[in-house]
């Protein structure tokens, strides 16, 4: 395998900034929330297209009846819908890495205008979805753009599940694991604060931060007359609280 030099790979990653800028920009104006992610799953299909070969694994209503299934939100129906796996191939002979993150978001909070419109400042992306997770998206666009452009080859296939329904309980994942997928190492890029594991996207300054975690979850049912928020966030949702044990 050739190696390259750090100053070399930041040379290309520079080259395709406006490109993986210009994706995520594209990402954020459609609105996709969990059940809603088809036009989204499309932009990113024909995207990827450039630097992976890209196949739509389809969903089915069999997942309502998966014994692991989240039906956080009743009623959602999986015909038509589909998550994409991305591969590039290795020569042969390594392992494999296998990305996953997703292409769903939460809805706009409370008195967020414009939440589906991006906008570029001070070299970063704002927008529903910049962080959680479609930065993370194009962020994969960037390596795999980055890899080509270099004539990178690696001895190992590098996969990316880009799924629907995380959002809401990880139905999405589910269906890929249940499809079946094997690789050695699995890193799942998520936008959350350094405290709480996974990838943090790079912003367009090249900053990369990385911790080895998992949060996992418990799932549970409540009723609140309240606004809504986005769960992880504990200091500005009112909704949040911590669940503690031995």
């Amino acid at each position: 395998m050739t190696e390259f030099s750090p100053t070399e790979i930041r040379a290309v990653v520079e080259d395709v900034r406006a490109d993986a800028v210009e994706f995520l920009c594209d990402l954020i104006r459609f609105p996709s929330i969990s059940g809603q992610e088809r036009e989204v799953v499309d932009c990113a299909a024909a995207r990827f297209t450039e630097v992976a070969e890209v196949e739509r694994v389809p969903l089915s209503n069999s997942l309502h009846d998966d014994e692991d299934y989240a039906d956080a939100v009743p009623g959602l129906e999986y015909g038509g819908r589909s998550n994409l796996r991305l591969r590039v191939a290795g020569t042969g002979g390594g392992p494999s890495l296998l990305f996953n993150t997703h292409l769903d978001v939460v809805p706009a909070s409370e008195g967020q205008a414009n939440a589906f419109v991006p906008r570029v400042e001070a070299q970063r992306v704002y927008g529903r979805g910049a962080c959680d997770a479609k930065g993370q998206v194009a962020t994969i666009y960037t390596a795999l753009a980055a890899a080509r452009r270099l004539g990178m080859k690696l001895r190992g296939d590098v996969l990316a599940h880009l799924v629907v329904e995380e959002e809401v309980g990880g139905n999405g994942t589910l269906a890929m694991v249940r499809a079946g997928e094997h690789a050695e190492e699995i890193p799942v890029p998520e936008g959350k604060e350094m405290t709480s594991g996974g990838l943090v996207p790079i912003d367009l300054r090249g900053r990369l931060a990385h911790q080895v975690g998992e949060w996992g979850y418990v799932r549970l049912e409540a009723r609140s007359r309240n606004r809504a928020g986005e769960e992880s966030r504990c200091y500005t949702n009112p909704l949040w609280f911590r669940i503690t044990g031995p």
